[in-house]
């Protein structure tokens, strides 16, 4: 039996460096709290990467990026291409690893 324990959201056991997905669906926005109990608004839309639905939730220079590329509606993301990056970064003291996906725009 081959097993699979990379979850339902992107992560770097389920999307590797420039892996091609598609955005699925406009999203929903979420009210949580962090580790300092403050709380922020997070979005979180379904993908497909590798013929798998997953769930991402772009980070907030991530989703500038998105919106600058794509608009700030995120229904006008529905359809569009982007490609996985691998990021590496601290947080709270602790090395941590995310997927952010990179818009594909046309004629660029």
């Amino acid at each position: 039996v081959e097993t699979d324990f990379s979850g339902n959201f992107t992560n770097e056991r389920n999307c590797k460096e420039g892996d091609i997905g598609t955005v699925l669906t406009e999203g929903e926005i979420e009210t949580k709290k962090n580790l300092k109990d403050e709380e922020y608004t997070q979005l979180t839309i379904d993908v497909e990467v590798n013929e798998r639905r997953l769930e991402h939730s772009p980070r907030t220079r991530e989703g500038q990026k998105l919106q600058d590329a794509w608009g700030i509606d995120s229904k006008e993301w529905v359809g569009k291409q982007f490609t996985c990056k691998i990021v590496h970064y601290s947080s709270y003291g602790q090395e941590k690893t995310c997927v952010e996906i990179v818009p594909v725009v046309e004629g660029k």
